[in-house]
């Protein structure tokens, strides 16, 4: 694993690097309009806050995939006119349904989707609360101000080349969409990302606005601060998974089958080493060989159940592994 350094690495993050390379003039100008006059710098209301996300979610769990999830569902806000938006349990349910065949990386990408939902629903309460006890604060300062403590407490990695280097994250939201292809999602991923335009701002420029907007104000962000501690803490706490828990089944599963005796567990294991390779591996069609496998276990385990405890540990091998494949059944 790479240290986190925040640093882009990799052809990807080159290609990255090209396409931002405006961005340190524009954030020079955003600061001198900001200087100025702070309206241009605040975004509309309904404009995301991809700090608080992708540090929230970093914090959460330790996963790229999963932090790139919690970011990209914003992505809704970079797709042409006409798209669905993409922070809906709906828009959700559908990466879920797609991705449940794919890759570790799908799956870790959908967990991080379901995380941004989460965090939205304890956000929206902390600027109730925030906002009650300072009417006088809007929206956008809470915004703002969580970024700006997001950034200064929980500080995050911003290297996210590697996103755009798998083909396999805007095939599964263009599926979800009307009109915009994978190449369509892939621009409104960079654009997510680097994007100057103060009235969709991308992430960078977001973190950027957010510690201008602490040094501008300092008794505002103050006051947001255990409101936004208060977030934290609850959006932190844990994540929902949508799917089932398969590395600790495969694992409860491979004690199962070596605590059976000599000649049912030659007949097993090579089945057993079979799933868990599939499970590790994941190629194409993944699913239905796994369930195939697993299946196979359970009638190998059932022929031998009885009523020693070699028979009871057969049939206790032999449901384990019908659950199994039963959980890896997509969702209705």
């Amino acid at each position: 694993m790479r240290p986190r350094t925040g640093k882009l690495h990799g052809p990807a993050a080159r290609c990255l690097a090209r396409e931002i390379v405006s961005l340190r003039a524009a954030l020079a100008a955003i600061a001198v309009l900001v200087l100025l006059a702070v309206p241009a710098l605040t975004p509309p209301a309904s404009a995301a806050n991809d700090g608080a996300h992708v540090g929230l979610a970093e914090d959460t769990l330790r996963d790229r995939y999963f932090v790139a999830g919690a970011l990209l569902a914003d992505i809704d806000h970079f797709l042409p006119p006409g798209e669905p938006q993409t922070d809906t349990p709906a828009f959700a349910l559908g990466m879920l349904e797609r991705a449940w065949n794919g890759s570790r990386h799908a799956w870790s990408l959908v967990r991080g989707w379901y995380e941004h939902l989460d965090e939205d629903v304890w956000f929206a309460r902390a600027v109730a609360a925030a906002l009650a006890a300072y009417p006088a604060y809007t929206t956008t300062d809470v915004r703002l101000g969580f970024d700006y403590w997001t950034v200064t407490k929980h500080p995050f990695s911003m290297d996210f080349g590697f996103m755009l280097a798998d083909p396999e994250i805007p095939g599964l939201i263009a599926s979800g969409l009307v009109a915009t292809d994978a190449a369509g999602v892939r621009a409104a991923m960079v654009q997510l990302l680097v994007s100057t335009d103060v009235n969709a701002p991308g992430l960078f420029l977001q973190v950027n606005a957010s510690r201008i907007f602490g040094a501008l104000y300092p008794q505002v962000v103050r006051d947001l601060e255990p409101y936004y501690d208060a977030f934290y803490a609850a959006a932190t706490a844990g994540y929902r998974d949508p799917f089932p828990r398969l590395d600790a089944m495969m694992s409860i599963l491979h004690g199962a089958v070596r605590r059976m005796p000599a000649g049912l567990r030659a007949a097993l294991e090579p089945l057993e080493a079979q799933a868990q390779r599939l499970a590790r591996l994941r190629p194409g069609g993944w699913i239905a060989s796994e369930q195939a496998v697993l299946l196979a276990i359970r009638d190998r385990a059932a022929a031998a159940m009885g009523p020693t405890p070699a028979g009871r540990l057969a049939a206790t091998t032999a449901d384990l592994a019908g659950q199994i494949a039963e959980a890896l059944e997509p969702p209705p």
